[in-house]
C-alpha cells in the first residue's frame, strides 16, 4: 500500500515534465541545406515626396564674409536652434560671428557684410541704432526676426516691449511689426496659428518656392516691397481682420528684410513644405550684400590678398621694416595676406606708402581726390603760425598767433613798462601756414605736419593710400594701420587728415602704458625706511 502511494506520487511529479517536453520538443531538428531569402533587389520601398531639394548647391564659395549675429541683447535664441540658416552660410562658405554682451557693435560690424537680430529683449541705444543704419546705407545686409512667442516673459507688456525693440531698429527703414499673431481657422497646419502662406513671385528671396509654413508669427508694416503674404483666411489677432497680410518684408532699399517667425527655421519645422527652400534663400540675401567700405571701416577694408607698394622716395629702412613685419603679423590673424609688390598685382588689393608733393607713380593714384599740392597761400596767413589741431570730437581747430619780430618780446604794452611775455609753447606742432594743401571736402590745411589716409574704391581692387611729406611720419601713419585704428583723425568720406605729432605722443604714451603694466617690481623682502638721525 505504501509503495503505491509513491508511485502515484511520482507520476503526479514527472507527468506534467513528460507532458510539457513532448508538447514542445516534437523531434530533432535538422537545418536544410539551403536558406529561403528574400529578393532584396526586387523590392521597392515608396518614398515620401520632398518640396525642396534639401543640398545646397557648394559651386559658389565665398572667401572674406562675416555674417554677425547678435545675442548681446539678451535674444531668445541659440545658434543650435537656427541651424538650418546657420549650415546653410557655414556650406557657402561665411564665417559666423556673434556679438556677445559688453562687445562694440560699430567694431564688430568692421568685418561683417550682413547682421542678424533674432528675438532681442533689452534696448538698442541710439549709437547702435546710428551704427546699424549706417552700415545699411553703405551696402549691409540686416535680417531682423521676432516671433510672438519669444519675448522675455510671457505676459502681454513684456510682448509689446520686444515689438517695441525690434522697432526701434526698424524704424528708419519704413518697417516695423505689428504686436499681433497671425492664424487661419479655415486652412491650416494642425493648429490655428500654424498658417499656411504665399510668396511674392519675381524676387530672389522666393525663387523656388510655392508654400511655406510660419508657427505663430507677427504680421509687417510696410510701404511695399513684401515678400511673404497670407490669403484672405489669414487673419491678425490684433484686429480679426486680413486680407493679404505680409510676414515677410523688405525695405525700399532692398537691404533690410524684417520676418515675423523664427520657428519655420528650427527643427523639424524647416522641412515642412519650401520652408527650408526660404531658409537657403534668405541665406543668399545675406551673402550677397555689396557691402561698401569707408574709412570709418578701417582697418577691415580689403576683399583680396593685399600688396604693398613703396612709390618713389620710400626707402625700405630699419624702421619701415620693422612696421611692414608687424602688420602683416596683425593682418594674418585676421585671414589677410600681405606682401611686397614692385607694381600692382591682378588679383590684389593695394596699400601705396607715398610722399607729397607726389612723384609721378604716386600722382597716378591720388589724381582722383582732386587734391591740390601748389596750393599757396602765403600773402593770407604771411608772418602768422598755426597749430592744427584735430580734437576728440572731429573739431579742427587752427590757432593762430603773430609771429613776435625780434625785440618784440620785450615790447612795453600801451598801458605801462611791463613787457608782454613771449609767446608760450603749445604741446601741438607749430605749423607756417606760407605751405599749404587744398582737399575737396576739407579745404585749405597746412601741408606740414600732417598726414593722410585715401580710401580708392576701384573695378577690380581696393587701394589705401598713405602719404606723408617724409618717411618718418609715414611710418607712424603705417602704426596707426597696425594697431587697427584712426582714432583722432579727422575723416571725410574716403579720406582721413592726421596730425602726426599727435600720433607719436599718442602711441609713445601707449607704449609707456604697455611696459609699465609689464614691469613689476618683486622685491624679496620688504623695503625698510632708513632711520633718521635725531639731532641732540
Amino acid at each position: 500500500m505504501k509503495k503505491n502511494r509513491l508511485l502515484i506520487a511520482l507520476a503526479i511529479i514527472l507527468l506534467p515534465i513528460i507532458s510539457r517536453f513532448l508538447w514542445f520538443y516534437r523531434g530533432i531538428y535538422f537545418p536544410s541545406r539551403t536558406v529561403q531569402e528574400p529578393d532584396y533587389l526586387s523590392l521597392s520601398i515608396p518614398q515620401p515626396e520632398i518640396a525642396t531639394p534639401f543640398a545646397v548647391s557648394a559651386g559658389n564659395k565665398n572667401e572674406n564674409i562675416t555674417i554677425l549675429f547678435d545675442q548681446s541683447h539678451t535674444n531668445r535664441f541659440s545658434l543650435p536652434q537656427i541651424d538650418a540658416l546657420t549650415s546653410s552660410l557655414l556650406w557657402q562658405g561665411a564665417e559666423i560671428a556673434i556679438l556677445e554682451n559688453g562687445e562694440s557693435l560699430s567694431e564688430n560690424l568692421k568685418s561683417a557684410v550682413a547682421f542678424v537680430i533674432i528675438a532681442p529683449t533689452l534696448e538698442y541705444s541710439d549709437e547702435e541704432i546710428r551704427t546699424v543704419t549706417n552700415f545699411v546705407e553703405r551696402g549691409g545686409r540686416l535680417l531682423v526676426i521676432t516671433d510672438p512667442t519669444r519675448s522675455f516673459y510671457e505676459n502681454p507688456s513684456n510682448r509689446e516691449d520686444s515689438v517695441d525693440i525690434t522697432n526701434s531698429i526698424l524704424a528708419p527703414f519704413d518697417l516695423a511689426f505689428h504686436n499681433d499673431y497671425v492664424y487661419n481657422l479655415t486652412k491650416n497646419e494642425g493648429n490655428f496659428r500654424n498658417v499656411y502662406l504665399k510668396p511674392v513671385k519675381g524676387l530672389a528671396l522666393t525663387k523656388k518656392i510655392d508654400q511655406v509654413v510660419f508657427y505663430a508669427a507677427r504680421s509687417v508694416a510696410a510701404k511695399n516691397n513684401f515678400v511673404i503674404l497670407g490669403d484672405d483666411d489669414t487673419l491678425s489677432s490684433l484686429t480679426d481682420q486680413g486680407g493679404n497680410l505680409a510676414l515677410a518684408a523688405l525695405s525700399s532699399n532692398g537691404n533690410v528684410l524684417a520676418l515675423g517667425d523664427v520657428t519655420f527655421i528650427n527643427s523639424p519645422y524647416y522641412q515642412v513644405e519650401d520652408n527650408y527652400q526660404f531658409v537657403v534663400n534668405m541665406s543668399d540675401f545675406l551673402m550677397n550684400a555689396e557691402r561698401i567700405r569707408t574709412l570709418t571701416d578701417f582697418p577691415e577694408l580689403f576683399s583680396q590678398p593685399v600688396g604693398v607698394l613703396l612709390t618713389d622716395g620710400i626707402e625700405l629702412d630699419q624702421a619701415l621694416i620693422t612696421e611692414l613685419s608687424d602688420l602683416i603679423d596683425s593682418r594674418e590673424e585676421s585671414g589677410t595676406t600681405i606682401t611686397l609688390l614692385e607694381e600692382p598685382k591682378e588679383g590684389y588689393d593695394l596699400i601705396v606708402l607715398g610722399l607729397f608733393p607726389p612723384e609721378p607713380d604716386m600722382a597716378v593714384f591720388v589724381k582722383e581726390f582732386g587734391i591740390d599740392f601748389d596750393y599757396n597761400s602765403e600773402e593770407e596767413f604771411n608772418g602768422v603760425n598755426s597749430d592744427f589741431n584735430i580734437q576728440e570730437n572731429g573739431e579742427v581747430l587752427v590757432e593762430t598767433t603773430p609771429v613776435p619780430t625780434q625785440g618784440s618780446a620785450n615790447t612795453p604794452s600801451s598801458e605801462g613798462n611791463t613787457p608782454f611775455p613771449s609767446p608760450t609753447p603749445t604741446p601741438y606742432q607749430d605749423v607756417t601756414l606760407g605751405k599749404a594743401l587744398y582737399i575737396p571736402g576739407f579745404g585749405k590745411i597746412p601741408a606740414e605736419g600732417l598726414g593722410f589716409f585715401l580710401l580708392d574704391h576701384q573695378i577690380d581692387r581696393t587701394v589705401l593710400i598713405l602719404m606723408t611729406d617724409n618717411q618718418e611720419d609715414l611710418v607712424d601713419l603705417l602704426t596707426m594701420l597696425v594697431r587697427g585704428s584712426i582714432k583722432g583723425c579727422l575723416v571725410q568720406h574716403n579720406i582721413a587728415v592726421c596730425e602726426q605729432y599727435a600720433i607719436r605722443e599718442f602711441y609713445e604714451e601707449e607704449l609707456f602704458e604697455e611696459q609699465y603694466d609689464d614691469f613689476t617690481l618683486t622685491p624679496e623682502e620688504e623695503a625698510t625706511p632708513e632711520s633718521t638721525p635725531e639731532l641732540d
